[in-house]
Formats: structure tokens, C-alpha cells, sequence
């Protein structure tokens, strides 16, 4: 057994939702992926790309900002000296959530940074906690089991026929599959009346006889 997705025609674009107060969405563009973050008001939200804190390049954000760490033990992460992401920005605030964007390059200069490799599933850890982050970095611990776990995430570089993925089950059998607009099955009752508005377009409109001679007798017919 298997599990196949029917996406929608917007490649390279996906997102996780690890729990009520974080919410993830990331797309690629060229060689740079823009994370979105949606996170509880009054908490910090991060992403590390590793397996565990003791080896993750690691992006912080709160309401205001986002830096860009490095983890190597079970302490607070250490600011990068290199800042490797950009754009930085927030978006908005409502419902008690506030959203924040980053990018970052799939491959960086920081040897601190680990590389994103497209279509091949990333390890990540991610967490969420009280409060906000100051100047260098700091922050306060999480607090539960529930604010910190790991995963897997997939930057999908974009497909030449959005919409569409593959399956390849064994050398015997694979499979794809296209996501398809099917607009003309919707219009197929009109079809009639969208060929003879088309014929009347096309076809120079002559007024009838008895219309041209009373146009005749008020003196408005030209030659």
C-alpha cells in the first residue's frame, strides 16, 4: 500500500503544521526557498536543519525578527557570525498569530549552514517556546514534550507540468499523474450558444428590406 497526493498547480510549494501555535509553509524559487512562519503572539518559533540540536543550523524568529543560529548541544543556539538569511520581514497579526518570512539559499558560504537538497526529504527539528528573542539570540526554554520534535520536509523543485508527481512501485510498474482544469466539461451545455454568437461575429449584419426602405424615405440611406 501507498499514499499518492494530488497537488495543485503551484510547484515547489508545501507546509507542515506541527501543532496549534506552529505552522510552516515554505516555496522555492530559482535557488532560494522562502519559509513562512505562523506562530502564537508572545512565543519564538524555530527550525533547524539537522536531526538533533546537537548538530542543526538553526533559524529563530519572533514577532519582530529571525536570526540565523547554530546548535551544537542542548543549550540556547549561538548566533551565526555569517547571516545567511534574507528578506526578513512580518506580514501580520491576527487571531492572536503573528506571521514572519525568511529566505535562505539551498546551498550557502557558511560552513555552519547545512546544504537543502532539492526533491530529497531534509531532516529538521523544530521547536516553539515562551517570550521573545533578544539581541544575540536569546531565548527561553521550551517547555513541554509537545513544543519540540522532529521531521522530514521536501523542497520540491518545480515540475514542467504542474500538478503533476510519479510513482515508481518496482521496475515493472510506475505511475504518474496530472491534476487537470477541465473547464470545457463545465461549458459543454453552452456549447451551442457560444458557436452561434461565434457565426454572428463573423457574419457582416444586413438589415432586412422593409428596414432599408423606411430608412430610404427619411433621407438617412447612403450610397
Amino acid at each position: 500500500s501507498d499514499t499518492i497526493t494530488v497537488v495543485s498547480p503551484t510547484p515547489g510549494s508545501a507546509a507542515k503544521t506541527w501543532a496549534s501555535d506552529f505552522t510552516m509553509n515554505w516555496v522555492l524559487n530559482g535557488d532560494e526557498v522562502t519559509f513562512t512562519f505562523v506562530c502564537t503572539v508572545g512565543k519564538w518559533c524555530a527550525l533547524g536543519f539537522g536531526s538533533s540540536m546537537s548538530d542543526a543550523d538553526v533559524v529563530v524568529c519572533d514577532a519582530t525578527t529571525c536570526l540565523d543560529m547554530t546548535s551544537s548541544g542542548r543549550a540556547n543556539p549561538s548566533k551565526d557570525t555569517s547571516q545567511d538569511i534574507t528578506g526578513v520581514s512580518n506580514t501580520g497579526t491576527a487571531g492572536g498569530k503573528y506571521t514572519v518570512q525568511w529566505t535562505r539559499k539551498l546551498v550557502t558560504t557558511d560552513a555552519t549552514d547545512k546544504t537543502i537538497t532539492k526533491d530529497v526529504p531534509t531532516n529538521v527539528i523544530w521547536a516553539f517556546g515562551p517570550g521573545t528573542m533578544d539581541a544575540s539570540g536569546g531565548i527561553s526554554m521550551h517547555t513541554a514534550t509537545t513544543d519540540r520534535n522532529s521531521d522530514t520536509i521536501t523542497v520540491v523543485g518545480p515540475s514542467p507540468t504542474p500538478g503533476s508527481a510519479a510513482k515508481t512501485w518496482a521496475s515493472d510498474f510506475t505511475m504518474n499523474w496530472v491534476l487537470k482544469l477541465m473547464l470545457l466539461l463545465h461549458l459543454h451545455p453552452l456549447l451551442p450558444l457560444l458557436q452561434h454568437l461565434h457565426q454572428l461575429l463573423q457574419t457582416p449584419w444586413q438589415p432586412p428590406p422593409h428596414h432599408l426602405q423606411h430608412l430610404d424615405r427619411l433621407g438617412l440611406l447612403t450610397s
